[in-house]
């Protein structure tokens, strides 16, 4: 069985309110074993990470500034995760940004959802 752990890191904590993804991580699990097989990303917001969220994961605005937009990487991501089950710590937290950021033309199309257990 095919699994991927996912975490997201984000400038706080809604994402109705502007906060952005800055940070998506995961590994790949088949049979209960890591394969090696990593994703991650750091993410532009494109607008400043407050220092709050900052003291929490410690990914500042100047860190941050010039890496990959979301857009840029979320082709990979999907095809990271596609047909597999997908672990996360706080998934409709991930979530909601998630969903929020394939709203970009283009990727209208992929639905997201999940099963809490």
């Amino acid at each position: 069985m095919r699994q991927i752990f996912l975490d997201t890191e984000t400038t706080g904590l809604s994402p109705v309110a502007g906060h952005r993804i800055v940070e998506i991580a995961g590994i790949e699990v088949v049979s209960g074993k890591p394969t090696g097989r990593e994703f991650h990303h750091y993410i532009d917001p494109q607008c400043e990470v407050p220092a709050d969220a900052a003291a929490i994961h410690g990914l500042t605005s100047a860190l941050l500034n010039g890496k990959p937009l979301f857009i840029d990487i979320a082709a990979e991501l999907i095809e990271f995760v596609a047909g597999t089950e997908v672990l996360m710590h706080n998934a409709p937290f991930d979530l909601a940004f998630w969903t929020r950021n394939f709203r970009i033309p283009g990727f209208e199309h992929h639905s997201l959802t999940y099963a809490q257990r």
